[in-house]
């Protein structure tokens, strides 16, 4: 108010320098978060997504060790979803992959009897396979 020269006028006819009250509760925090998405191109890092990881089967033959898999890193307290559906598994990566998930683990018949997953990054890169133990 001093930089611009407010003044108002006062129930007893004199001039008064208006107070300016501000409070940003919340700004900093929104930019924090402004900053965030616009460095990582909307790609939350690992410890703040929404989408952590998901589980894709091959076929509905292996939904049972894949829900074997959810329980074991959903104990562990991470965000993890499934896609259980009858995609073809192409198109189920393409679909996480665009969900910006930032593992997907594949669940087939090689996994299934080795008792492992196929992590690939959202970036499109195989790893290898772990066990769930190795993961966590």
């Amino acid at each position: 108010p001093l930089r611009f020269g407010l003044k108002y006028i006062k129930s007893d006819d004199t001039e008064g320098v208006p107070v300016m009250i501000h409070r940003a509760l919340f700004g900093s925090v929104e930019r924090f978060i402004a900053i965030l998405l616009e460095d990582n191109g909307g790609k939350w890092p690992f410890w703040l997504s929404p989408r952590q990881c998901i589980i894709c089967t091959v076929s509905d033959k292996h939904v049972d060790y894949a829900k074997e898999v959810f329980f074991r890193i959903q104990e562990a307290d991470y965000h993890i979803s499934t896609d259980f559906s009858d995609k073809p598994l192409p198109k189920k990566i393409a679909i996480a992959q665009n969900a910006q998930f930032n593992f997907m683990l594949i669940v087939g018949e090689k996994e299934q009897a080795s008792r492992v997953v196929n992590v690939r990054t959202r970036h499109k890169k195989d790893h290898k396979e772990m066990t769930v133990d190795q993961l966590l």
